[in-house]
Order: C-alpha cells, then sequence, then structure tokens
C-alpha cells in the first residue's frame, strides 16, 4: 500500500463468533447498534444514536463501494461486502458486511440491518486492499469527486463484467 492510501491507528480485530449489529432508517441515521459495535468503535450508544453511520466510515474506504452498497440497498437488495471502518480515537477494524434492506407488513422499505463479522485477513489483504487501493487511486485521479467516484464504478463493473458475476457472487468467490 503507498503512503497516501495507509490506513493510520490501529487495526483492531474481533473474534470470529463475535457479531457486530447496527441499524438505521432510510437516510443512514443509526437507530440501533449493539454492544458489540459499541466496544469496537469505543462510542456510547447516546453519541451514535440518530448521527449518521458515515460517523464510523473511514476515509480509506472508497466512495464507490458506498455508491455501489446504496444502490442495491435502494433497490431493495441485500449486499455482502468488506469495510474498513473507524473507531472514535481512529483506530480501525474490517468486517465482512452483510447490509438488509428491513420492510414492514405492507412490504414497505423502512430500514436497513447491517450484520458484521470477522473477515478472513488473507482475503483482505491478497483481494480486497488492493482493489480498494485501484478504486482510490481511481477516484482521487479527477478533480471532481462525483466524476471520480463514477469511474471507480465503471472500473468494478468492468471487473464484474470480465468475471460475468455481479458484486456478491464476486465477494463469495474471493479465496485466500
Amino acid at each position: 500500500m503507498d503512503e497516501s492510501s495507509a490506513l493510520v491507528g490501529k487495526e483492531k480485530f474481533f473474534d470470529s463468533d463475535t457479531i457486530i449489529i447496527s441499524k438505521t432508517d432510510l437516510s443512514g441515521k443509526i437507530t440501533y447498534v449493539n454492544n458489540n459495535f459499541l466496544q469496537m468503535t469505543g462510542y456510547k450508544e447516546s453519541e451514535v444514536i440518530g448521527r449518521p453511520h458515515s460517523i464510523v466510515r473511514h476515509s480509506q474506504m472508497p466512495r464507490s463501494i458506498f455508491a455501489l452498497l446504496w444502490s442495491t440497498i435502494k433497490e431493495k437488495h441485500e449486499i455482502f461486502i468488506y469495510l474498513v471502518s473507524k473507531c472514535k480515537n481512529n483506530d480501525y477494524y474490517w468486517a465482512k458486511a452483510n447490509i438488509v434492506p428491513t420492510f414492514n407488513a405492507k412490504n414497505e422499505l423502512i430500514a436497513y440491518h447491517c450484520e458484521r463479522y470477522a473477515p478472513d485477513k488473507k482475503i483482505i489483504d491478497r483481494h480486497i486492499l488492493p482493489l480498494y487501493n485501484e478504486l482510490l487511486a481511481i477516484e482521487k485521479n479527477y478533480t471532481n469527486s462525483k466524476e471520480g467516484m463514477l469511474a471507480a464504478i465503471k472500473h468494478i463493473q468492468n471487473i464484474l463484467a470480465q468475471n460475468n458475476v455481479n458484486y456478491d457472487e464476486y465477494i463469495s468467490s474471493l479465496a485466500a
């Protein structure tokens, strides 16, 4: 990883039997977190409830991945994605997340539910970090951040097309 894309702070880890949970409203404001979320991030519940989930967004997380995430869940589909999240003290942790739309009895989209699991560190090192660094470099290559994000999204779409898979299939296919 080059210096401009280096993760700062200390990397934190969590056990494979730990599940970090958060829930948001449709605009991404946090409505619920479990104790594992609070322990990993170092926040108190009162500091995150009602705040945008981006409070834990790490600067080294490509905007294009978040655009993909939001477009998928707004279309009422779940997504599996690797996330690097920022803690209150600027440490960070990696997770494999499953983000699922939540519906009411009328099948109306009302919220989002995210469960984060301990990732395979080899997959992060061999596949995710190189991909995210590539996407970040594309994004930073443009003076207009929206154009950079769109160029990085196009890059992801090309990778998926070359592999003849959707994003979830691509993520699931990654092996250490």
